[in-house]
């Protein structure tokens, strides 16, 4: 498995031109970025504030990491505040392997930046967690924090930046890319292992994007939307049937009826029909009393995507629902 350090911005007095810190997004793009990590098998340690660069550094240096990856956003030049817009990858000019990588993560990004030009490599020997680290090291300067236009990208896409990350990474890494959450899961208000600070996705009944509210009320101000099939970050588990959580760089409360579990279809586990010969129901809720929706043959293979008690939450020929554990064999 290949190791990483994940060196988010630490620079909380960089200021975006409509609001926030460099470290404050910077540190939403790592968190949108650690599920597709571990997804795709690829490990990493993470610095994280109140840490120094020095001691991020130094912390990377201790370790036998494959990479150093620094995430940040950039500034103009004194003078020319707002009129650089782009993305650079910067390495350290001998490395080898940190231009490779440089270059993977920017042949990825340059797929969603809205001028795929102003997206580039550039070899550096001053820029201290390129020069100063012992793996190879790339440094993401994500857009330009006092333009207007990149301050307001960086906030509307985090998690389609961490998903292009994830792409270069596992084409750096030779890796096949592997999606955090393409299979609808349970429903939150349901869900019973739901855990804080994990990612959660809009489901909505219609395929209508799901509205983020500013308070646990449907009458408060919609803040932002959750497109149906996107990841958001569970940041409180439901109370009254709200779910407090993060889309990109908007924070509020969406209803837990429209919020299911995130599944990847790629990490699921698979076992066996086992039933001596005859159909195993598959059926709508976890109860012998609950309509049945399809029936599995005898020795077909299944996605695990849940367990309810005695039940299994199961995925078969693109039908989603419940069947008794004890007729699975893992």
């Amino acid at each position: 498995m290949p190791d990483i350090f994940l060196s988010p911005s630490l620079q909380t007095g960089n200021y975006y031109i409509n609001g926030g810190t460099e470290a404050q997004f910077m540190g939403y793009l790592a968190d949108a970025l650690e599920p597709y990590l571990t997804v795709n098998g690829i490990g990493y340690t993470r610095s994280r504030l109140p840490n120094t660069l020095a001691n991020a550094i130094a912390q990377s240096n201790m370790g036998n990491y494959n990479l150093h990856l620094a995430l940040h956003s950039n500034a103009s030049p004194e003078g020319k505040e707002g009129q650089f817009r782009g993305i650079q990858a910067y390495y350290y000019p001998t490395s080898v392997q940190g231009r490779r990588a440089a270059e993977a993560l920017v042949n990825s990004l340059k797929q969603i930046y809205p001028d795929p030009e102003l997206v580039y490599i550039v070899p550096t020997t001053t820029i201290a967690e390129v020069r100063r680290t012992k793996a190879p090291a790339v440094l993401m300067e994500i857009g330009y924090h006092d333009n207007l236009q990149d301050a307001e990208w960086i906030k509307q896409n985090i998690q389609n930046i961490a998903r292009a990350l994830a792409q270069g990474l596992t084409a750096y890494f030779g890796l096949p890319f592997k999606e955090v959450c393409n299979i609808k899961g349970e429903n939150l208000n349901t869900a019973a292992n739901i855990q804080t600070n994990a990612y959660v996705n809009a489901c909505t009944n219609d395929g209508s994007p799901l509205n983020i509210r500013s308070g646990a009320n449907i009458n408060t101000q919609i803040v932002g939307r959750i497109p149906s099939g996107q990841m958001a970050l569970l940041l409180e588990r439901p109370q009254n049937g709200w779910a407090r959580l993060r889309y990109n760089a908007v924070e509020g409360y969406a209803s837990a009826n429209y919020l299911c579990t995130c599944v990847s279809d790629q990490t699921a586990r698979t076992g066996t029909v086992n039933t001596s010969g005859s159909n195993l129901n598959l059926r709508s809720a976890p109860s012998v009393t609950a309509s049945i929706i399809g029936r599995i043959p005898d020795g077909s293979t299944v996605r695990i995507l849940d367990s309810a008690g005695a039940w299994y939450r199961v995925s078969y020929m693109g039908a989603t629902g419940y069947v008794l554990s004890d007729f699975i064999v893992v």
